[in-house]
């Protein structure tokens, strides 16, 4: 994003009247195609060679495929989610590396940041730390649980539209030079 900005590619878009909303939502949609694509591919080459390279076993085959599969849906909801982040940071932030480090720093530190507070001053901060994107994957116990999968939803998806519609409401007003 910070590079289309650079080169001028938005300013183009925005001056031939593709409305912003579209190439916002645009952007963000080809964000989520791409990396859920390449998500498919790598597991089905993990699945495939370790199809080849490892043995099989029948009787405990289709239960872990089970739990992989599941494993993947319950992370689907937190994955999009990040992605509508990481879109917002990108449309806000002029250059690509303060996005990145943005994004690397709050995923990565927030949590644990939340944890001790909650810890230390008080119980309010658990409700943010259960909000953050990537605490709802920790309760992920190789097992199916559709309570995970819907505490999952409900993060990423949160996650999803307040990203999205902050994203939104800020590059309908920023000025594009």
């Amino acid at each position: 994003m910070p590079t289309s900005i650079k080169s001028n590619t938005l300013k183009n878009e925005v001056s031939i009247g593709i409305p912003r909303v579209r190439i916002y939502l645009g952007k963000l949609w080809v964000q989520c195609i791409l990396s859920i694509g390449l998500c498919l591919i790598t597991v089905a080459c993990a699945l495939l060679f370790s199809r080849i390279l490892l043995p099989y076993d029948p009787a405990t085959g289709g239960q872990i495929m089970t739990i992989l599969f599941f494993g993947l849906l319950v992370a689907l909801p937190v994955w999009l989610g990040t992605q509508a982040f990481v879109n917002f940071l990108y449309f806000v932030c002029k250059s690509g590396t303060i996005a990145t480090t943005v994004a690397f720093l709050v995923l990565l530190f927030a949590p644990s940041i939340f944890q001790v507070l909650a810890m230390l001053c008080s119980e309010v901060f658990w409700n943010i730390y259960y909000a953050l994107l990537n605490t709802r994957l920790d309760r992920f116990a190789y097992e199916v649980d559709w309570g995970i999968f819907a505490g999952t939803c409900a993060v990423g998806v949160g996650w999803f539209v307040a990203c999205t519609l902050a994203g939104l409401t800020i590059f309908q007003k920023r000025e594009i030079s």
